[in-house]
């Protein structure tokens, strides 16, 4: 069963989970969801990306696996079954009444670890901040849309306002958030591979718009000696190698009309 879980602001500036991907600090927060109340859960891949990703088509071993590698996710098995623990959970969430689990627990797990901001001491639900601080203010931007916006490569005058207009538009229209994070990281993988300058970089509220930029694929394509600017298209790209490439066996107009002569 699926529990409502809280998150801690300093999340999105947490230097070990910046190391990682976009994908993975999402699939990080869906697995609080999914995680029993003690912080455990079953180790099986497959059975998370169906609870977390179920319309995307992406490897969450590869996920799990960035997880472990900075220490926030730890694997255990008992009588030869194997789960996962999220390292500090039952430090950090307060549950109220904490409900029976099949799962269970490792025998030897420090939790005394800080989980690297990621989790906040609070009820479920609800929250709890330090006494004498009284109830902090709603959040002015979904968790989902600032891992997408922390994600997205940097463009000169992008407006984080419009932005998050458009990306609450497409969810109105029925577009699962999943869609639209993954489109950004492997937009910002695109970006970083093939060197788009800045001011070709799409606006984010372009991209999150009704022309679903964030469904295309992004592979980054091989470079070309007849590129000029990476800001083209590839029908532009295509016409001006033709262009050069007619050039180079006709000659241009002027060269053929001497010859003619």
């Amino acid at each position: 069963m699926a529990r409502i879980r809280t998150i801690k602001p300093d999340f999105w500036t947490d230097e070990k989970l910046t190391e990682c991907s976009m994908s993975a600090r999402l699939f990080f927060i869906g697995m609080w969801n999914f995680a029993d109340d003690n912080g455990n859960l079953t180790r099986s891949a497959k059975k998370m990306k169906m609870q977390i990703f179920p319309a995307e088509s992406c490897d969450c071993e590869e996920l799990i696996q960035e997880l472990m590698a900075i220490g926030v996710l730890v694997e255990y098995s008992v009588d030869g079954d194997k789960y996962m623990h999220i390292k500090g959970f039952t430090k950090h969430q307060v549950i109220n009444r904490p409900s029976n689990s099949s799962i269970p627990k490792p025998l030897a797990i420090d939790d005394s670890l800080k989980t690297h901001g990621a989790l906040t001491k609070g009820r479920e639900g609800k929250g709890k901040e330090e006494e004498g601080k009284g109830i902090p203010p709603a959040a002015e931007y979904s968790p989902e849309f600032e891992i997408a916006w922390n994600g997205y490569p940097e463009r000169p005058g992008a407006n984080k306002k419009n932005a998050y207009k458009a990306w609450n538009a497409r969810l109105k229209a029925g577009v699962d958030f999943t869609q639209i994070t993954l489109g950004v990281d492997r937009y910002a993988h695109y970006c970083n591979v093939m060197k788009v300058e800045p001011q070709f970089i799409k606006q984010p509220e372009t991209f999150f718009g009704p022309s679903e930029h964030y469904l295309s694929d992004w592979k980054p394509v091989a470079a070309s000696a007849g590129v000029k600017n990476i800001g083209e298209s590839l029908d532009e790209i295509n016409a001006r190698n033709n262009a050069e490439a007619k050039r180079l066996l006709f000659g241009t107009p002027s060269e053929m009309r001497t010859i003619n002569a």
